[in-house]
């Protein structure tokens, strides 16, 4: 603004309030805009000023768990799971003991959730109590007869594991995987060797899920069989999943299933695979939970080894299109009639 200009007086605009704000001026002798209203000024309240951070730290409640930092991350979710497992306290032992000599803090507990977070702990009561795992799989190799036919298999199983992998989906790491085409362009520049000019990606490990509900006795030699062939592997998780409903995870330290959810895990769905995002799923069961897998469809990619047949598959895949659970079935894929080791090694090799 240039020097001896007047600036614009403002204070005529506030006609609402009680006082007015006297704005300076270069030059008091510049003319004044002399506007008023005959509206009564708006009297404003009193209003309490009130901590709400204060107020939420000290509200007496366990703040549930953020699925953020989880989503994304296989790595976050694991060591969350195994701390779960490491430190069980007594509010997860009554959660996984479906009896009447739970504590009464427990009853407390439940009286105090409302309906919906009671509804999801009796979904997840139920799959426990569904659950017909073996909790302690044998290794491979030990008390099985059948060796050769049992080599055929893990490759299989091996095989379509790699298929379906997320191997190389993370962030850029140190490694000699790949070429890295940037550091290849600035050879000419900053005459960097050629054998650092490599990198890999961080890998992310593939979910596989069993169902272990009576309905699924047929298939119970299959899935015992896959199981055991898993435990071998390092970059699986494995997973107790009644009617697709998580329940227990395989720990490879301990050798065994363990109890890895709290009562807030179940509040958020994670028995439902809420912290799942953009992974891949492996699934094995019947249609007893296919609501689960298809609304899941939506943040992860899930392949369905169903043990149903054909029509049954696409008739149920129809019925759900038509409900308002949101899904994307492009990130769905269906293997039917998957119900013994012969069956299961057919589908593998029409799987892309």
């Amino acid at each position: 603004m240039k020097k001896g200009t007047n600036p614009l007086k403002t204070n005529w605009r506030d006609f609402l309030t009680e006082s007015n704000i006297k704005s300076s001026t270069l030059n008091s002798a510049a003319p004044e805009l002399d506007v008023k209203s005959n509206i009564s000024p708006i009297e404003t309240p009193n209003v309490q000023t009130v901590n709400v951070r204060s107020k939420v730290s000290n509200s007496g409640g366990q703040k549930l768990p953020g699925l953020g930092k989880f989503h994304n991350n296989s790595k976050n979710v694991i060591k969350r799971f195994k701390k779960s497992s490491e430190n069980m306290d007594k509010s997860m032992e009554n959660l996984y003991q479906i009896s009447q000599n739970n504590s009464s803090e427990f009853y407390d507990m439940m009286d105090m959730l409302d309906e919906k977070q009671s509804n999801r702990v009796n979904d997840f009561q139920m799959g426990v109590d569904y659950s017909r795992i073996n909790r302690n799989p044998a290794l491979p190799g030990k008390l099985n007869l059948n060796g050769v036919r049992t080599r055929r298999f893990a490759i299989t199983l091996s095989r379509a594991i790699s298929k379906i992998a997320e191997d190389n989906v993370g962030a850029t790491i140190e490694g000699d995987d790949f070429w890295d085409a940037d550091r290849l362009a600035m050879r000419s520049i900053n005459k960097e060797s050629l054998y650092k000019c490599r990198n890999s990606r961080e890998k992310h490990n593939v979910l596989i899920l069993l169902d272990s509900s009576p309905s699924c006795s047929n298939e119970a030699e299959l899935y015992s069989q896959i199981a055991s062939q898993c435990t071998q592997y390092g970059d699986v998780e494995l997973y107790d999943a009644p009617n697709a409903r998580l329940v227990h995870m395989y720990d490879g330290k301990k050798k065994r299933f363990v109890e890895f959810l709290t009562v807030d895990d179940i509040i958020n769905n994670v028995h439902r695979w809420s912290m799942f995002k953009n992974r891949n799923i492996i699934f094995f069961g019947d249609f007893d939970g296919y609501r689960i897998a298809f609304a899941n469809t939506l943040n992860n990619k899930v392949y369905y080894f169903c043990s149903e047949y054909k029509e049954e598959c696409l008739q149920k895949m129809s019925r759900f299109k038509n409900t308002s659970i949101p899904h994307n079935f492009k990130n769905l894929t269906m293997i039917p009639s998957v119900y013994n080791v012969n069956s299961f090694m057919e589908a593998c090799k029409k799987l892309k």
